[in-house]
């Protein structure tokens, strides 16, 4: 609205405003009356100063308030499609990786490489952008006015997140259609984006890496001693990254749930169902399944090198990869 923007830009209060406008209307009516004398009533302005002040307080606080606008209905149409078929993208694209790097009989290597291609995909492109969101994306608002939560890099002028994104940019309508499940995600809220600088900067190289260092075990000759190297990294670095990511989701939502879950919408099962249970909970179940088997191979190994023999722990990359080997993989 004009209103509200004149109000941002300018910084006036609202109280000058209201009088502004009634002086303004009342000398038209003045000149008015000069004009035509009779009985023309007096044109004024009858302003309750007080009732304008607190909607446009309101108005202003709403662009920050984001409970109060990311807290919506669910709606399938085009742009809720768009977001999720943007949210899901990752995981089609990671199977291909993996269907045509690995061959097909390194079965686990295979979905570990899957699940970490997967996983690199998400912190670089979809959790990437909304850090950026949360540093670039900002709007100017009034110092004064009351702040809703911490105060993002102490800004207290201006307010950050994706629901401040370019209108064409399709990473902050992607977040700002997750943010109506849990609006933290809309703005910049300091513990999330401590999370996240973690999980995209340490988090993404660490999945990177593991995918890299799988396609070398299953295509590259290697001394045994140099695949047992490269194994050993592989499993410390998986179960290291897999502990990070049930830490990170942890902090994430526990304190939300101790505190009432002000932030999270469960008005429909869309939200609580897909946006908060399904896209989290994956980086729940498979970085636990994934401490479980660097359990079996780390128990193994003790069990080999003392003399025994382990049953029932698959290797990650069995036998030394060849040329035949290679090549003999699906396209």
């Amino acid at each position: 609205m004009v209103f509200e923007d004149w109000v941002e830009a300018s910084g006036e209060s609202v109280e000058i405003l209201a009088t502004t406008i009634s002086s303004y209307f009342t000398n038209i009516g003045t000149k008015l009356q000069s004009h035509w004398p009779g009985n023309i009533p007096e044109l004024s302005l009858n302003i309750d100063h007080n009732a304008i002040s607190e909607a446009a307080s309101t108005n202003i606080n709403n662009l920050y308030n984001q409970s109060a606008i990311m807290a919506q209905p669910f709606v399938l149409d085009l742009p809720t499609i768009l977001c999720l078929a943007m949210a899901f993208a990752p995981m089609p694209i990671a199977w291909v990786l993996g269907k045509r790097l690995i061959p097909e009989h390194h079965e686990l290597g295979r979905v570990f490489f899957w699940w970490h291609a997967y996983d690199a995909l998400t912190h670089f492109l979809i959790e990437g952008s909304f850090l950026y969101h949360a540093f670039f994306s900002t709007i100017p608002i009034s110092p004064t006015n009351s702040r809703f939560g911490p105060v993002f890099l102490n800004r207290r002028d201006r307010a950050h997140g994706a629901m401040y994104g370019a209108a064409a940019d399709p990473t902050a309508r992607l977040w700002q259609e997750y943010a109506k499940a849990d609006h933290r995600w809309g703005g910049a809220d300091p513990n999330v984006v401590s999370i996240e600088l973690l999980t995209v900067l340490l988090g993404g190289p660490a999945a990177a890496y593991i995918c890299w260092a799988l396609y070398r075990l299953s295509h590259e000759r290697l001394s045994p001693t140099q695949r047992g190297l490269l194994a050993g990294r592989v499993w410390f670095v998986a179960a290291c990254l897999a502990t990070a990511e049930l830490y990170g989701g942890f902090m994430t939502f526990v304190p939300e749930w101790l505190s009432g879950s002000p932030a999270l919408n469960t008005s429909h099962w869309m939200y609580v169902v897909v946006y908060l249970t399904f896209f989290n909970g994956l980086w729940v179940v498979v970085p636990i399944w994934i401490i479980w088997q660097a359990l079996r191979e780390v128990s193994r190994a003790f069990v080999d090198f003392y003399g025994g023999k382990a049953q029932g722990a698959p290797e990650l990359m069995p036998g030394a990869a060849n040329a035949a080997g290679a090549s003999s993989r699906k396209k």
